[in-house]
């Protein structure tokens, strides 16, 4: 192989690698702050279809998780003590359970006496807008539609900073 051969291949491999970089930063901006909360309809434990757009004018915690991780149970405990003391200021849980059993979650949800509504994830349509690399993964919009905070995993702690950030959204 003569040495513009190898340019010319090495240049091919280099486009390929730099389009694929490329196309997983498109993939990871889905989540861009200041940028509108893909909208979404799930069946939820209410038996209604909740649709985040109802909840414009109210600022909304978006919440991804599954039965099966045991930091989305502590986590999600946190986020029901952050709606009690909210709920009434202009705050919505929305919870997603990206789950094939609508069933056990709701055994757990309702074992765990949560107060907000669970929605039911069960197509994977809501996880396909937000791709959770992670679980929990954590939005906390505005109440303009727009993504203020994304947070991925869940470690103790982390309520103290959704609650700074939750009660500065509220008083804008």
């Amino acid at each position: 192989m003569s040495l513009s051969q190898v340019v010319i291949r090495v240049r091919g491999f280099v486009c390929v690698l730099l389009a694929a970089v490329l196309s997983s930063i498109a993939l990871a901006a889905k989540l861009d702050v200041d940028e509108s909360a893909p909208d979404f309809a799930l069946k939820s434990s209410t038996g209604k279809n909740v649709r985040l757009s109802e909840y414009r004018g109210d600022v909304v915690l978006v919440n991804f998780w599954t039965r099966s991780c045991s930091r989305c149970r502590e986590q999600l405990e946190q986020i029901d003590a952050l709606y009690q003391a909210h709920r009434n200021d202009g705050f919505m849980v929305l919870s997603v359970a990206i789950t094939d059993d609508p069933h056990h979650v709701q055994e757990l949800a309702d074992s765990m006496k949560l107060s907000f509504p669970i929605l039911y994830d069960d197509r994977k349509a809501a996880a396909r807008l937000y791709d959770p690399t992670t679980i929990p993964l954590t939005v906390l919009i505005d109440a303009h539609g727009n993504i203020r905070h994304v947070y991925e995993k869940y470690r103790r702690g982390d309520e103290a900073t959704y609650r700074e950030q939750l009660v500065a959204l509220l008083d804008e």
